[in-house]
């Protein structure tokens, strides 16, 4: 690794202004296991995304697009065991009513709201289960390593990595990598999807040119990307 960065700890939450809450709502079959999460930032971020060109889009896919049309965002909700995807309109319901029981638990509008879900196709999200479980989340920001845990599906460990580096008059930068997700032979199917966090100042135009990473405002910012 480069002298210039620092590896430290507590992934999505490692940026000043980031809490993280999981729970194991019961959504996989070992219903001892964390599969629900929320991310928050304290303050409203510019938010950006890319997304998959297939034409069989998840809902939460859906529901992202339409959001991330406002440039803004303030959290994400996310669960594992359940990919919300050929779930059809209820399937597109469950995903925005995600989104609006992390709304009501942070006190936030619906639209600041984005979601994700990973896991098993073609079955539909356990909603009651998932409104249970927002209901037991509590943030922090010492969960972010648990947060990395609980959108694990088939994966054999957690995927993340947070750097620190200084930056000329010695600023503070930070950013923060957590993703989930393999890649398929064609790309249009690639499955995955990541949060990237950044501490930096950076500007909203810049936000179209980053690819699959959505900025936030300074001196915070958030990236959840589908």
């Amino acid at each position: 690794m480069s002298d210039i960065f620092r590896e430290v700890d507590n992934c999505v939450t490692a940026p000043q202004g980031f809490r993280a809450g999981v729970t194991a709502s019961g959504i996989k079959s070992d219903g001892s296991i964390t599969d629900l999460a929320i991310l928050a930032s304290d303050v409203p971020c510019v938010a950006a995304g890319t997304f998959t060109t297939s034409s069989t889009r998840a809902a939460p896919v859906i529901v992202c697009q339409e959001r991330l049309r406002s440039g803004k965002a303030q959290a994400i909700i996310v669960n594992s065991g359940n990919a919300n995807c050929a779930t059809g309109d209820l399937g597109l319901l469950n995903a925005y009513r995600m989104t609006e029981f992390a709304a009501k638990r942070l006190d936030l509008e619906n639209e600041m709201v984005l979601c994700s879900s990973t896991g098993i196709i073609g079955r539909q999200l356990p909603i009651e289960k998932i409104q249970a479980g927002v209901e037991a989340i509590e943030l922090s920001t010492d969960q972010g390593n648990a947060f990395s845990k609980a959108i694990m599906t088939t994966d054999t460990r957690p995927k993340r990595i947070a750097l620190e580096n200084r930056v000329a008059c010695s600023s503070r930068g930070l950013i923060q990598h957590d993703v989930n997700g393999r890649r398929h032979v064609d790309q249009r199917y690639l499955h995955s999807f990541c949060q990237w966090i950044s501490r930096e100042h950076t500007y909203q135009r810049a936000a179209p040119r980053c690819g699959n990473i959505s900025r936030g405002t300074a001196p915070r910012n958030t990236i959840p990307c589908t």
